[in-house]
């Protein structure tokens, strides 16, 4: 299930704060929405977004086109679009994973493991930030790459 309009990060600081509540019966808990490995994707933090308040509306077809050097060796697009809460059953600690779309968006493949999102960061690296000439580009996928990167490195307390 997406969650199109919240990333994990702000629902967790907002639960941490204690300022969210289960609405009616109907919906769940915050808890039950923040639970690891559950079938919640949440908003992948774009550029520019991790400024915006709880409740703030982002368009939520944003996306951002990556281009990546598939096995035939040609250039494919792919959107980052969501990250999704996982436990490491060995530390006890929480992560998120990267997850990204096809062009047509029908298949959604995520990341589970760091190794595999610094495979993609080389790709960016390589195909939108190498060469690039404007500074906002370049920063601006620089980011995508180290927000990425973070979700693999964070170290959450179970709820």
């Amino acid at each position: 299930m997406n969650l199109w309009h919240v990333s994990y990060g702000k629902l967790y600081a907002a639960y941490q704060a204690g300022v969210l509540k289960q609405c009616s019966e109907a919906n769940l808990t915050p808890e039950q929405y923040l639970k690891p490995n559950s079938v919640f994707r949440f908003r992948f933090t774009f550029p520019g977004e991790d400024k915006l308040k709880l409740g703030e509306e982002v368009d939520f077809r944003f996306r951002v086109p990556i281009l990546t050097t598939n096995s035939a060796g040609r250039l494919d697009t792919i959107y980052i679009s969501h990250q999704r809460c996982v436990l490491n059953e060995d530390t006890q600690t929480t992560f998120l994973t990267t997850m990204y779309r096809n062009e047509d968006g029908m298949k959604i493949t995520e990341l589970t493991d760091i190794q595999e999102a610094r495979q993609l960061s080389r790709e960016i690296l390589k195909n939108h930030i190498s060469g690039e000439k404007d500074l906002k580009k370049r920063a601006f996928y620089r980011n995508i790459i180290t927000t990425m990167l973070k979700g693999y490195l964070l170290k959450m307390d179970l709820i």
